[in-house]
């Protein structure tokens, strides 16, 4: 009995709809519960547009041919036993994917079939689960076939869970794409095609004048010889809102872009921001915002015998400023940041990054020819995120200081690496930045923005380790992934 209800949910389940009515209807408001007129709502798997009128009510409405395995001219799909077919009058692109009963994605194969009949076998891909849908993308045709799988090889269900399944399997059939001007888009998800669907939709944010703040100022600095390395021309600027701080950044800011955030802490905590301007510039090449603490030209430093919560505070204050003007429409930033925070810092500046890697929001670190003075254990196991330790070699005065350091973390990803011909004065000064750059842009790369390839993960580890041979010893490394 149990296999003759399985074969008999199989043939209503994969063939015996022959098309389905599509009767989609409902209003688009936006949060204060207002009308949205002239919405468009689109279901684009079946070339099917609505507008929403006045009272932000749309209706969408026609025939599928959703699920079947009759022949309807070229490009056509159809399911029959575990065989996907389609007969091409031209060369296509064919996309299948293989979805759960909540519309997640389990498999997906795309490739290129010649002109004539098209066969696909199913049952090559395994997806581990009894219920599936399978949704298939062939000459600009979608169909979307709901299949029950028998369990471990040839087994048939039993029948509870057969019916069980059959009564989800509509779970996730398509999905309609919603947008209108001053809107964000939406995309809902449909169990049916004949349905009511509410929608709301969130205002974009806008501009208010009265939020606008005094323009930047535009920082001329010099550069090394060589032209940065990295993709983007860089702007140097200061900002009323972000006293005593000078930001190195990409010029092409715009929604999307998602550059990382990176604060720095000067050597002897000091207050130029311009000293070795060629180093921040090359990183702000490769994608990122790099506030510096210190002004142009500035002098003075931070008492380096504050405590460790008041110099991590000045970079906290950097990357704070960066989170509130990337969600200010009136900000050059809006939009244009990641989330993802990285600090470093030199010498008395490495005791400032450590301060500021103690944020739960920091999310990478590296320590630059520095170490706390005495060890510190307990602020060492604070630590939340990745971090690296680049030392000028034993003559750098901060060398055991870092290296003990390192010794002692145990519980993250953790680097110690030497350019032993740098000393206490690292390469900062050098053309572009330097060794030193070349490290923080890979480790930056890795961590923040999850390069686990040749200009990321693959610079720390195994034959393609960029910092462990050159003028670079022989790292050491601590849980890398």
């Amino acid at each position: 009995m149990r296999l003759s209800l399985l074969l008999c949910l199989s043939f209503v389940l994969g063939h015996a709809v022959q098309a389905q009515t599509i009767a989609l209807r409902g209003t688009v408001k936006n949060e204060s519960g207002a009308p949205v007129a002239g919405a468009t709502v689109a279901l684009d798997s079946k070339q099917l547009k609505a507008t929403t009128d006045a009272s932000g009510t749309y209706t969408l409405s026609g025939g599928t041919d959703a699920i079947g395995d009759r022949a309807m001219g070229s490009g056509s799909i159809s399911y029959s036993g575990r065989f996907l077919t389609a007969t091409l009058s031209e060369p296509s692109a064919v996309r299948i994917e293989w979805l759960d009963l909540a519309g997640t994605r389990l498999a997906l194969v795309e490739q290129n079939a010649s002109a004539g009949q098209f066969v696909f076998d199913l049952s090559k891909v395994s997806v581990g689960t009894s219920m599936v849908l399978v949704r298939a993308s062939i000459a600009g045709r979608s169909t979307t076939f709901r299949l029950i799988r028998a369990a471990n090889g040839d087994r048939p269900l039993v029948a509870e869970q057969i019916l069980s399944a059959a009564a989800r399997s509509m779970a996730v059939v398509d999905s309609l794409k919603v947008s209108a001007t001053g809107y964000l888009s939406k995309t809902v998800q449909l169990s049916s095609y004949e349905a009511t669907m509410d929608i709301t939709l969130g205002a974009v944010a806008t501009c208010n004048p009265a939020d606008k703040t005094p323009d930047p100022v535009k920082v001329t600095a010099t550069l090394g010889g060589s032209p940065l390395t990295g993709s983007h021309q860089v702007v140097i600027e200061t900002d009323p809102g972000l006293a005593g701080k000078t930001i190195y950044r990409p010029s092409d800011l715009g929604p999307g872009k998602k550059y990382p955030i990176l604060v720095w802490g000067n050597g002897g905590c000091g207050r130029n921001s311009t000293e070795t301007a060629d180093y921040y510039a090359e990183i702000a090449s490769h994608g990122y915002i790099v506030i510096n603490e210190g002004t142009p030209g500035g002098s003075g430093s931070y008492d380096m015998g504050a405590g460790l919560g008041t110099l991590g505070g000045y970079l906290i204050k950097g990357f704070d400023w960066a989170l509130q003007q990337n969600g200010k429409p009136c900000s050059r930033f809006y939009q244009s940041l990641d989330t993802m925070v990285g600090s470093f810092g030199w010498s008395c500046g490495g005791i400032m990054a450590y301060g500021a890697a103690m944020d739960p929001r920091v999310d990478a670190t590296i320590i630059m020819s520095s170490g706390f003075t005495s060890p510190d254990q307990a602020s060492l196991n604070k630590l939340r995120a990745p971090i690296a330790y680049a030392i000028g070699g034993s003559g750098d005065i901060a060398y055991p200081n870092g290296l003990r350091d390192f010794n002692a973390i145990s519980h993250l990803p953790t680097v110690f690496a030497n350019v032993p011909s740098a000393g206490h004065g690292g390469t900062y000064w050098a053309d572009n930045g330097g060794e030193f750059a070349k490290f923080a842009v890979a480790w930056f790369n890795w961590y923040l923005k999850g390069d686990t390839g040749a200009t990321g993960r693959l610079k720390f580890i195994g034959n393609t380790c960029a910092f462990c041979s050159g003028q670079w010893s022989t790292m050491q490394t601590k849980k890398l992934p």
